[in-house]
C-alpha cells in the first residue's frame, strides 16, 4: 500500500466518525423542541404537559435510532351542549407506553368533523390547518416523547350555525411516531369522541280567513312548532296587527300584554321538541272598502337554545276585505204603447248598493211572447229566447249610481186574440264568492208594454145562383175573414130569415127572433172561415112576390177596438122566388 492510499482511509474512517456523531446528536431531547416535560412526578398533568418516564438504564435504545415505541391516544369530549353557533372542545390524550423507548419526532393528525371550524388549542401546540372539502385537519408536532411520557391537550372547535341538529360529529385523533421509530401495537394509534348536534328549530305560521266583510269577526290560529332535538323554554310569540284590526280578547291561552297593536305571549311557554304550540284570539276587521288587504305579521323569540334556521320565526298572513255586495236592477220600456210590428225599447238599470265588489255579474233577459229579439249591445244569445249581458265587475256604489243597457224587441206583426201587453222580466245576479245577495228581491225587475193591434172583419155571402121555388131549399154560403193585425175574440154571425122562408139548417141558434152562429176566435192577417145558412121556400108564395133578401152580420166582443172598416161587416144576397104554380 502507497502512503497516499494510507492517508485516504484513515480519512474516511475520520469522516464516517464525524457523521455518526452528529446523527446521534441531533436526536438528544436537548436538541428537540416540544411539549413541556414534567419530572416531579405530578399525577395530573396540566394541558399540554408531557409526562417524563424515568432515565432509560444504561445500555437501552436511544431517540430516533429506530427504537421500538408504543404510542397510545385517546379522545374525550368535554361540551358544552352542541348546539348551531357555538364552540365546543376535545381532549386528546396522548402517551408513549413503551418503557424504554423514545419517540422523536412524534406527531399527532386531527381531523375535525364536517360542518365545524378549528378555534384554537389550549394551551397546548398549535397546529398547522388545512382544509379539505371543507373539514379541517389539524397536525401537531409533539417532539421527543420518552417512554412512559404523556401529555394532553383541548381542542376548540366551533360548530356552523347551519350544521343540521341532529347531526353527529365524530372528531379522529392520529398518532404517529418518527420514520426512523416503530409502533408494534397499532391498535392504539388512533382514537374518535363524538356528539351529537342538539338544538330548537321553531317554526311559526298564521292562518285565518281569506275573505272577511267590513266588521265581521275574524279568527285567527298561531302554530309555534319545535322540530329540534332539545325543548326550547322562555319562548315568546308576538303578532302585529294591520291598521285597524281590533284584538277582541281574552285569547287560548291568555296573552300576556298589548300595545300598539301588537299581542304578547309570553308567560311561561315551553315548547317540546316534536310538539305544537296552538293560540287562537279573534279580531274584529276594519271598515274599510272591497278589496282592501289587511297583512298580519307574527314572530316568535326565546334566546335558550339556538336554532339552525331563523328564517321561519316570522310568518305572514293576509286577509282581504269582501264586502256584501247588494245587486238592485230595475227596468222601463218608457210608457210607450205599442202597436203590432213596433219596436219596443226596454232600458235596464243596475248598481251594487252593498259593501263588497261583485263578480261575474250576470243580466239574464228572456224575450217576451208575441215579441221578437231585435237587438241591444253586449247581449249574447244563450238558447230559446235567454239572452244575457256579462259584467265582470261591479264595484259597491256610491247610492243612486246605476249602470244601463238596452234591451229591444220588436211586436209581431200578428197579435192572438186577446193579448193586449207584452211583459218583459230582468234578472241580476253574480258568481256568489263575495256571499250570497243580502235582498234577493230586488235582483228581478219586470215591466208591462200595452200593445194595440186592430181587428177588421169582413163577411161576404151567396146563393149560388139558385132560384127559390116553392118548398125548395136555399142555400147561403158565407164566408168572412179578419184582415186587420190583431185575433178577434167572441165573433158571431147574425142572420134574419129572408120572407117567405123558414129556416133548414146549418148550427144556427135562435136568439131573439135572430139566427146567431158563434165562429170565433178570428186570428188576424187574412184567417177566416164558412159558414151556411139554409132555408126553405114556403109552399105558397104571395101574388107578386118575385124574390127574397137574405142578410148577414160579422162581429166580435169589441175588446181588441172598434172595427176600422165596418162597412164591410155586412153582407146580402137576393134569391129570385118562383110563382106558385
Amino acid at each position: 500500500m502507497t502512503r497516499q492510499m494510507y492517508l485516504a482511509a484513515i480519512l474516511s474512517v475520520v469522516i464516517l466518525a464525524l457523521v455518526a456523531l452528529a446523527v446521534f446528536a441531533a436526536f438528544t431531547p436537548s436538541a428537540q423542541a416540544g411539549p413541556i416535560q414534567s419530572t416531579t412526578g405530578d399525577p395530573v398533568p396540566d394541558p399540554g404537559e408531557v409526562v417524563a418516564a424515568p432515565a432509560a438504564p444504561v445500555g437501552s435504545q436511544g431517540p430516533g435510532l429506530n427504537a421500538s415505541v408504543d404510542l397510545a391516544i385517546t379522545k374525550v369530549y368535554l361540551g358544552p351542549k352542541s348546539e348551531p353557533g357555538k364552540h365546543i372542545s376535545f381532549r386528546v390524550y396522548y402517551t408513549n407506553t413503551s418503557g424504554t423507548g423514545t419517540a422523536s419526532p412524534v406527531t399527532i393528525t386531527d381531523t375535525l368533523p364536517v360542518g365545524t371550524s378549528y378555534a384554537g388549542t389550549v394551551p397546548g401546540p398549535t397546529p398547522s390547518v388545512t382544509y379539505v372539502g371543507g373539514q379541517a385537519i389539524l397536525v401537531y408536532d409533539v417532539g421527543t416523547l420518552a417512554g412512559g411520557g404523556s401529555g394532553f391537550f383541548d381542542i376548540d372547535t366551533f360548530i356552523s350555525p347551519t350544521t343540521a341538529i341532529g347531526t353527529s360529529l365524530v372528531n379522529t385523533a392520529q398518532i404517529a411516531p418518527g420514520v426512523l421509530d416503530s409502533d408494534p401495537n397499532a391498535a392504539n394509534n388512533t382514537a374518535t369522541a363524538s356528539t351529537l348536534v342538539v338544538g330548537a328549530e321553531l317554526d311559526i305560521t298564521k292562518t285565518g280567513p281569506i275573505t272577511v266583510t267590513a266588521g265581521d269577526t275574524m279568527v285567527y290560529t298561531i302554530s309555534v312548532a319545535n322540530r329540534g332535538n332539545q325543548s326550547a323554554p322562555n319562548v315568546v310569540v308576538t303578532d302585529l296587527l294591520p291598521g285597524g284590526v281590533t284584538f277582541v280578547p281574552p285569547s287560548n291561552p291568555s296573552h300576556t300584554a298589548t300595545a300598539g297593536g301588537v299581542i304578547t305571549w309570553s308567560s311561561g311557554i315551553t315548547v317540546g321538541t316534536g310538539t305544537t304550540y296552538t293560540i287562537v284570539f279573534t279580531a274584529t276587521a276594519p271598515m274599510s272598502p272591497s278589496g282592501s288587504l289587511l297583512t298580519n305579521t307574527v314572530g316568535v323569540t326565546q334566546t335558550s337554545v339556538n336554532e339552525n334556521d331563523y328564517t321561519n320565526n316570522v310568518d305572514t298572513f293576509t286577509t282581504q276585505i269582501a264586502g256584501i255586495p247588494d245587486l238592485v236592477v230595475s227596468k222601463s220600456d218608457g210608457g210607450i204603447t205599442a202597436a203590432a210590428g213596433q219596436l219596443i225599447t226596454y232600458t235596464i238599470f243596475y248598481t251594487n248598493a252593498g259593501t263588497g265588489a261583485a263578480f261575474d255579474v250576470i243580466l239574464t233577459e228572456t224575450v217576451p211572447a208575441n215579441t221578437t229579439y231585435a237587438g241591444g249591445p253586449t247581449w249574447t244569445f244563450v238558447s230559446g229566447n235567454t239572452y244575457v249581458a256579462t259584467i265582470p265587475v261591479l264595484p259597491a256604489t256610491p247610492c243612486c249610481k246605476y249602470g244601463q243597457i238596452q234591451f229591444i224587441v220588436r211586436v209581431d206583426s200578428l197579435l192572438p186574440p186577446g193579448v193586449n201587453s207584452v211583459t218583459n222580466t230582468v234578472f241580476i245576479g253574480d258568481n256568489g264568492i263575495n256571499g250570497p245577495d243580502p235582498t234577493p228581491l230586488n235582483n228581478v225587475a219586470s215591466d208591462s208594454t200595452p200593445v194595440t193591434g186592430t181587428v177588421d172583419l169582413r163577411v161576404t155571402k151567396t146563393d149560388g145562383g139558385a132560384v127559390g121555388l116553392p118548398g125548395g131549399l136555399i142555400t147561403y154560403t158565407i164566408n168572412f175573414t179578419n184582415t186587420g193585425s190583431k185575433g178577434a175574440t167572441g165573433v158571431i154571425l147574425t142572420e134574419t130569415l129572408p120572407a117567405n122562408t123558414t129556416y133548414y139548417g146549418g148550427g144556427w141558434n135562435l136568439v131573439n127572433g135572430v139566427y146567431v152562429k158563434a165562429v170565433g176566435p178570428v186570428a188576424g192577417g187574412g184567417a177566416g172561415g164558412q159558414a151556411q145558412f139554409v132555408v126553405q121556400v114556403n109552399p105558397t108564395i104571395p101574388a107578386g112576390v118575385t124574390q127574397t133578401i137574405n142578410t148577414v152580420v160579422i162581429d166580435y166582443d169589441g175588446f181588441s177596438g172598434p172595427d176600422p172598416t165596418p162597412g164591410n161587416n155586412t153582407a146580402s144576397d137576393t134569391t129570385p122566388l118562383a110563382a106558385t104554380p
